[in-house]
Protein backbone atom coordinates (compact mmCIF):
# COMPACT_ATOMS: atom_id res chain seq x y z
CA UNK A 1 0.00 0.00 0.00
CA UNK A 2 1.25 3.33 -0.80
CA UNK A 3 2.55 5.72 1.42
CA UNK A 4 -0.50 8.75 0.13
CA UNK A 5 -3.24 5.55 0.30
CA UNK A 6 -2.10 4.87 3.51
CA UNK A 7 -2.79 8.37 4.93
CA UNK A 8 -5.85 8.54 3.28
CA UNK A 9 -7.39 5.57 4.96
CA UNK A 10 -6.19 6.75 8.47
CA UNK A 11 -7.94 10.24 7.29
CA UNK A 12 -10.99 8.84 6.82
CA UNK A 13 -11.29 6.42 9.67
CA UNK A 14 -10.81 9.31 11.63
CA UNK A 15 -12.99 11.71 10.24
CA UNK A 16 -15.95 9.01 10.86
CA UNK A 17 -15.25 8.13 14.12
CA UNK A 18 -15.04 11.71 15.08
CA UNK A 19 -18.44 12.03 13.29
CA UNK A 20 -19.96 8.80 15.24
CA UNK A 21 -18.27 10.19 18.25
CA UNK A 22 -20.08 13.72 17.82
CA UNK A 23 -23.27 12.30 16.59
CA UNK A 24 -23.19 10.29 19.77
CA UNK A 25 -22.79 12.76 22.27
CA UNK A 26 -21.40 12.89 25.62
CA UNK A 27 -19.91 9.27 26.93
CA UNK A 28 -19.52 10.45 30.34
CA UNK A 29 -15.44 10.57 30.41
CA UNK A 30 -14.39 13.27 32.85
CA UNK A 31 -12.36 16.29 32.35
CA UNK A 32 -8.68 14.94 33.07
CA UNK A 33 -9.86 12.41 35.34
CA UNK A 34 -11.51 15.22 37.62
CA UNK A 35 -15.21 13.59 39.33
CA UNK A 36 -17.67 15.68 38.90
CA UNK A 37 -15.81 17.56 35.57
CA UNK A 38 -17.68 15.68 32.62
CA UNK A 39 -17.90 16.52 29.40
CA UNK A 40 -21.03 18.35 28.33
CA UNK A 41 -20.33 18.29 24.67
CA UNK A 42 -18.23 15.41 22.44
CA UNK A 43 -15.74 17.14 19.87
CA UNK A 44 -14.40 13.64 19.37
CA UNK A 45 -10.91 14.68 19.10
CA UNK A 46 -10.06 11.29 20.57
CA UNK A 47 -11.74 9.50 18.28
CA UNK A 48 -10.08 11.26 15.56
CA UNK A 49 -6.68 10.94 16.96
CA UNK A 50 -7.03 7.24 17.65
CA UNK A 51 -8.25 6.32 13.86
CA UNK A 52 -5.34 8.77 12.36
CA UNK A 53 -2.56 6.62 14.40
CA UNK A 54 -4.32 3.59 13.86
CA UNK A 55 -5.16 2.87 17.60
CA UNK A 56 -8.35 0.45 19.02
CA UNK A 57 -11.51 2.22 19.62
CA UNK A 58 -11.52 3.03 23.40
CA UNK A 59 -13.40 0.35 25.82
CA UNK A 60 -16.20 2.87 26.06
CA UNK A 61 -16.79 3.26 22.75
CA UNK A 62 -15.88 -0.31 21.45
CA UNK A 63 -19.04 -0.85 24.13
CA UNK A 64 -21.52 1.51 23.08
CA UNK A 65 -24.15 0.50 20.92
CA UNK A 66 -25.36 3.93 19.95
CA UNK A 67 -21.86 4.52 19.22
CA UNK A 68 -21.56 1.53 16.93
CA UNK A 69 -24.85 2.11 15.05
CA UNK A 70 -24.35 5.49 14.43
CA UNK A 71 -20.53 4.96 13.42
CA UNK A 72 -22.24 2.57 10.58
CA UNK A 73 -24.34 4.70 9.80
CA UNK A 74 -21.60 7.26 9.27
CA UNK A 75 -19.57 4.57 7.29
CA UNK A 76 -22.81 3.58 4.55
CA UNK A 77 -23.39 7.20 3.92
CA UNK A 78 -19.82 8.99 3.31
CA UNK A 79 -17.31 6.13 2.92
CA UNK A 80 -17.12 4.60 -0.69
CA UNK A 81 -17.27 0.41 -0.53
CA UNK A 82 -13.28 0.26 -1.42
CA UNK A 83 -13.16 2.57 1.19
CA UNK A 84 -14.65 0.52 3.93
CA UNK A 85 -11.82 -2.11 4.85
CA UNK A 86 -9.94 0.30 6.83
CA UNK A 87 -13.43 0.15 10.10
CA UNK A 88 -12.72 -4.07 9.79
CA UNK A 89 -11.36 -3.65 13.45
CA UNK A 90 -13.91 -1.75 15.19
CA UNK A 91 -16.48 -3.78 13.88
CA UNK A 92 -14.69 -6.86 14.74
CA UNK A 93 -15.09 -6.50 18.53
CA UNK A 94 -18.76 -5.79 18.42
CA UNK A 95 -19.65 -9.11 16.35
CA UNK A 96 -17.10 -11.17 19.07
CA UNK A 97 -19.27 -9.11 21.80
CA UNK A 98 -22.58 -9.89 20.38
CA UNK A 99 -22.02 -13.42 19.62
CA UNK A 100 -20.73 -13.94 23.49
CA UNK A 101 -23.67 -12.15 24.59
CA UNK A 102 -26.05 -14.73 22.69
CA UNK A 103 -23.69 -17.70 23.65
CA UNK A 104 -24.21 -16.20 27.82
CA UNK A 105 -28.11 -15.79 27.34
CA UNK A 106 -28.50 -18.98 25.36
CA UNK A 107 -26.96 -20.99 28.13
CA UNK A 108 -28.38 -19.65 30.92
CA UNK A 109 -31.94 -20.19 29.65
CA UNK A 110 -30.67 -23.80 29.06
CA UNK A 111 -29.62 -23.55 32.72
CA UNK A 112 -32.88 -22.31 34.20
CA UNK A 113 -34.82 -24.63 32.08
CA UNK A 114 -32.22 -28.18 32.74
CA UNK A 115 -35.23 -29.88 35.09
CA UNK A 116 -38.24 -29.13 32.38
CA UNK A 117 -39.65 -32.02 31.11
CA UNK A 118 -38.77 -31.58 28.01
CA UNK A 119 -34.77 -31.77 29.14
CA UNK A 120 -35.79 -35.02 31.50
CA UNK A 121 -37.42 -36.60 28.26
CA UNK A 122 -33.86 -36.33 26.80
CA UNK A 123 -34.15 -33.87 24.43
CA UNK A 124 -30.93 -32.44 23.62
CA UNK A 125 -29.97 -28.72 24.41
CA UNK A 126 -29.93 -27.60 21.09
CA UNK A 127 -33.55 -28.86 20.33
CA UNK A 128 -34.71 -27.39 23.22
CA UNK A 129 -33.23 -23.99 22.21
CA UNK A 130 -34.34 -24.30 18.60
CA UNK A 131 -37.76 -25.13 20.05
CA UNK A 132 -37.90 -22.46 22.33
CA UNK A 133 -36.41 -19.51 19.65
CA UNK A 134 -39.42 -21.18 17.17
CA UNK A 135 -41.74 -20.26 20.13
CA UNK A 136 -40.32 -17.09 20.67
CA UNK A 137 -40.89 -16.15 16.88
CA UNK A 138 -44.44 -17.26 17.28
CA UNK A 139 -45.40 -15.11 19.82
CA UNK A 140 -43.35 -12.13 18.14
CA UNK A 141 -45.20 -12.12 15.25
CA UNK A 142 -48.88 -12.79 17.23
CA UNK A 143 -47.64 -9.42 19.31
CA UNK A 144 -47.30 -11.07 22.17
CA UNK A 145 -44.31 -10.79 24.76
CA UNK A 146 -41.13 -12.59 23.92
CA UNK A 147 -37.46 -12.60 25.21
CA UNK A 148 -34.90 -14.14 23.07
CA UNK A 149 -36.22 -11.54 19.75
CA UNK A 150 -32.37 -10.65 18.58
CA UNK A 151 -31.80 -14.71 17.88
CA UNK A 152 -34.56 -14.37 15.14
Amino acid sequence: MSFFKNLKNRWIRATELSAAARKTGPSGKRLFGIPGMEYSTELGAGEFLRGFIGANLDKTDANNPKFISNLKQEIKRDVKPENQEVFKQDLESENQDLEADRNKQKQDWLNKTANSPAAKAGLSDERRWQTHLKNQEWRKSKGRDYSHGDFF
